[in-house]
This record gives C-alpha cells, structure tokens and sequence, in this order.
C-alpha cells in the first residue's frame, strides 16, 4: 500500500512511543482533542504485524491479585482521587477488572477493609486518607502486605529493643510475604526448626518461613545456597529503602550506617565484626572469609604488624595496599 503524504499530515521519528507523546504534548497539546483519521504502522515485514493486529493478545486486568488491587487503592487516595467509600466503587466501575468481570465488589469492600485495618488508611468522617506507613507503599510501589509485614517486624525489634540481635533482625527483614513460600521447603525443615527455637525466644508469636533462617545463616556467615536468596538480593536495594523509610516515618533513630551495614552483611554474608572488611576496595566475600577462618576479623586486625605477613600471605598483596 503506498500511501501520499498531504500538508496536513505530521511525521513523527522518536525512539518510543512516549517520547512521541512528549513532542506531542509540548508542541500540539490540543492534538489529541481534535484528531481523528488513519493511523499508519511503518515497517520491513507488513504481513506479520498485519497478523499481530488483526489478532492481538488477550489482556486481562491485574487487579484480580488483591495486593495489587490494594496498592492501586492507596495510590489513588495519595492522589486525591478517591476521597470515600463511593470514590473508591466509582474508581472501580471504570477499571479493566470490572469491565471483564473479573473482580466482584466484595472483593474490593474486603480490599479496603484490610487496608484501614492494617492502618494503612483511616477514616475520618467519612474521609479516607493515607498513613505514612501507607504512603511508602504508594510512592515506593511495594505491596502493602510487605511494607504492613516490615513495619510491625521493626515495631517489635524497637519495642523490645532488639536492634543488636540477629536472629530477630532476620526475622524482620526476611517475613514479607512476596518474598516466602507458603510452606518450609523439606530440605530446609531441620535449619528452620532450628532458627525457630532460637527465634521463639524473642519473638514468641513468629510463624516459621524460611527466608529468615536463611538470612540468619547468611548474617552468622555461613554459605546459603545461592539460588535461595537470588530473589531477595535482586531486590535488596528496594527493601532496604522500604526499611529506611519506615524507621523514618516512625521516628526510629539508628546510628549512622545502622542500614548500610546490616545490608552489607546480607549482601556479602557477613558477621557484624568483619562487615567492614567487606566494605575495603578490592575485598572480595572470598578474600573476606579467608581472612575470617584465620582469624582476620576486622579492620585493626588486618593492619596489626604482627599479622601482617600472614594477611599478605593469604591475600597475595601487601596490607597498606588493601
């Protein structure tokens, strides 16, 4: 098909669609106002996008998963698009997931309800407005399960002031729900029993999961299977962010580096002692934990003079070069 061009018409070349939208927007805002007319795809292979268009993938909404659901209701609170029980139905009435029929009203009334019970929103005559707790969860794009599992984690650790104890911090940190199965895995039903025996003593009401016993492994600095916290290293960053934010929004002070550190030691399975070696340049987990076995379990350790030819012999370097 070859198609002229006329005077009217306008040829946009960007390298997405959004960037498209943007020249739009800031040089014909009324464009989408008033067009009307074809759309043309330019392309090398006219026959397979012909086939992609005529027949396109189904698209089903995401707020059939209820988290999802309930982190779109605090987003929009935070936004002041819905300011009520009625706003959040009418809000809901025009979504993708009622349209197909894919969520039932109730669902949403159950939604809600969790969310004002877990204080992520109050009600105020009539008004429903957005906690602190609960705007992390809306800024930051973290599921409200996660952010409420996090918070009343570190409530209990500030409560009972257990900021210096592991094996609680493991439990705080690595209970959200995205980040566990429903169930202990066979292979690790033994490790967990055992971390929540230690567990129970500090936190009596914990039920066993086991990414905190591996975190708790990985914090005494033993070697967890990689593949165990891949999921949760891909996101350490976010979560520590979430951590930071919500020690913020309930006014916890930490000493400076509280969070640097207690991710570090996460990252690199670490003990609280020799995190910092694992900070130097150059110092890798392996060269850290070589160190460790021998007895190298600090800074003042590696640069004593009397331990300096064995540092050297086991890193292969000199020690003012570390």
């Amino acid at each position: 098909m070859t198609t002229v061009l006329k005077s009217h018409h306008t040829v946009l070349k960007a390298p997405s669609v959004e960037e498209a939208k943007t020249w739009i927007a800031d040089n014909d805002p009324a464009y989408f106002e008033k067009y009307y007319g074809n759309c043309y795809l330019i392309c090398d292979q006219p026959a397979v996008w012909e086939d992609k268009v005529q027949t396109p993938n189904p698209v089903h909404s995401r707020l059939v998963e209820e988290s999802t659901l309930g982190f779109h209701l605090l987003a929009e609170v935070d936004a002041g698009e819905i300011t009520n029980r009625a706003d959040v139905m009418t809000w809901f009435s025009r979504s993708l997931a009622s349209v197909q029929g894919l969520v039932k009203r109730s669902v949403v009334e159950r939604v809600l309800g969790d969310l004002l019970r877990t204080t992520m929103l109050y009600e105020t005559a009539g008004r429903l407005v957005i906690t602190d707790i609960g705007r992390i969860s809306a800024v930051w794009y973290y599921r409200p399960e996660d952010v409420f599992s996090w918070w009343k984690g570190l409530e209990w650790i500030e409560d009972n002031n257990l900021w210096d104890n592991d094996v609680a911090l493991a439990w705080a940190v690595g209970s959200a729900p995205s980040y566990n199965l429903d169930y202990v895995p066979k292979n690790q039903a033994k490790q967990v029993e055992d971390y929540m025996i230690q567990l129970n003593k500090v936190v009596p009401h914990a039920i066993p999961t086991a990414l905190p016993a591996d975190l708790y492994d990985q914090m005494s600095g033993k070697q967890v299977p990689y593949l165990r916290l891949s999921g949760f290293r891909y996101d350490s960053s976010r979560i520590f962010q979430a951590l930071r934010q919500i020690a913020k929004a309930c006014e916890w002070e930490r000493p400076d580096g509280f969070w640097h550190l207690l991710e570090t030691r996460i990252k690199h399975g670490t003990t609280q002692e020799t995190a910092e070696l694992a900070e130097l340049d150059g110092m890798g987990v392996m060269a850290v934990r070589k160190l460790t076995r021998f007895g190298i379990k600090s800074i003042e350790d590696l640069l004593d003079k009397s331990k300096r030819h064995k540092v050297e012999r086991l890193l292969g370097k000199k020690t003012n070069q570390v």
